[in-house]
């Protein structure tokens, strides 16, 4: 595992930060946020029962996810929830909405701090790569200031969800995907600094200039991080260590 201090001297001398979102910027899954939308409408049949089965897939493939492909898990439900949710006309500003609660509520504590200190103090800018939907990311890029993001593409008919573009369906499509946007916006990955926690980000691994484990990270990604984070060595106290060498 790297020091602390080469791991800030690679901030030092990079041009980009970015972020996985689920269990890296917020607790869980941050398309869990729909469940934020229950409380709404109740007199409204049809749309409570959308979003409890859009909910309910969401919480089901998330754990059988955790037992085997866990890309495709997902993904299938993903598509399945935007599909259940399109069907009750459940229009995106109310998604968005839950969303952007959801962040308030579960982000991890000092991810805003270190975040403010990456780009006011180190003069990083933040990107998000997630295998998640565009509909939920779009308020967390607003959020944090980042500078773009790779996603999964919400499909809508007017304001409507009806359906998911799958731009990543293996790890290395995130990896592939993430690189070329961010190329695009004339970034190098080569020259950033990523954080991840499942085995959906291993493919950055040799491909940054440092690869920090969230502090919620998997086995699989703090035995090969180059920093790995925990509930002591937190974003609080990484936060620290970074303000004090740009002090």
């Amino acid at each position: 595992m790297e020091k602390i201090d080469e791991f800030i001297k690679n901030v030092e001398s990079a041009e980009l930060a970015v972020f996985d979102v689920d269990n890296v910027i917020v607790r869980g899954r941050i398309a869990s946020s729909l469940g934020y939308l229950i409380g709404e409408e109740r007199g409204n049949e049809n749309y409570w029962k959308a979003v409890y089965g859009a909910v309910v897939t969401i919480i089901g493939t998330t754990v059988i996810g955790s037992y085997g492909s866990k890309m495709e898990a997902e993904n299938w439900g993903l598509r399945k929830a935007i599909d259940t949710i399109g069907e009750a006309g459940i229009e995106k500003d109310k998604i968005q909405r839950a969303s952007e609660k959801y962040y308030e509520r579960k982000k991890i504590e000092g991810i805003d701090d270190l975040v403010g200190t990456l780009k006011d103090d180190l003069d990083l800018d933040i990107y998000i790569s997630t295998t998640s939907a565009d509909i939920f990311i779009e308020p967390l890029v607003k959020k944090i200031g980042a500078v773009g993001f790779t996603s999964q593409e919400t499909l809508y008919n007017n304001n409507i969800p009806i359906g998911i573009k799958l731009r990543m369906k293996s790890p290395v499509d995130k990896y592939v995907e993430t690189s070329n946007d961010i190329k695009n916006m004339n970034y190098n990955l080569k020259n950033s600094i990523y954080f991840g926690d499942s085995s959906n980000d291993l493919y950055f691994k040799d491909n940054v200039k440092s690869f920090v484990a969230s502090p919620f990270a998997k086995t699989e990604v703090r035995r090969v991080a180059d920093l790995r984070l925990d509930e002591r060595h937190n974003y609080f106290w990484l936060n620290d260590e970074l303000k004090n060498s740009a002090n």
